[in-house]
Order: structure tokens, then sequence, then C-alpha cells
């Protein structure tokens, strides 16, 4: 799913976080090789887990106003 999305323009910055019970280093390496954004294994705090989605939403945030400004100019 990762991978369509990154392949879309319209999609391909909308990041994609994996919550899965696997601990395994090859598992979270090669999803973030497919393009994932992050890794959260389970079960997981709720504080971890609202501290983690923040981050993204305000990273993601920043990119998409910094992109439009680039088009802007």
């Amino acid at each position: 799913m990762a991978v369509e999305l990154k392949k879309n323009t319209k999609s391909e910055n909308i990041p994609v976080i994996i919550f899965s019970t696997s601990t395994d280093p090859t598992d979270i390496m090669e999803t973030k090789e497919l393009g994932a954004s992050g890794f959260i294994t389970k079960p997981s705090k709720i504080s971890e887990l609202t501290k983690i989605l923040k981050n993204f939403i305000i990273n993601y945030t920043h990119q998409a106003k910094t992109e439009n400004e680039k088009r802007s100019n």
C-alpha cells in the first residue's frame, strides 16, 4: 500500500505508519524501504502513539506548507 501511495503525486506525501506486532529489525527496515514513514510496534502505550502521530502531523503540515510556497514562487 505504501508503494502505491508514493507512486501517485496526489498521495506521495501522505505519511504511512505501520502498526505491527513484529519487532524484527528486518521487518522495520523493509517497510521503511517500501515507503513507510514510520513503524510502531504493538502493544503501544496510547501516550506514545499520540506523541508519534502528533510528530507526523506536524512534519506533514510543514512539508505541505513548504511545497505550496515553492509552487507559488
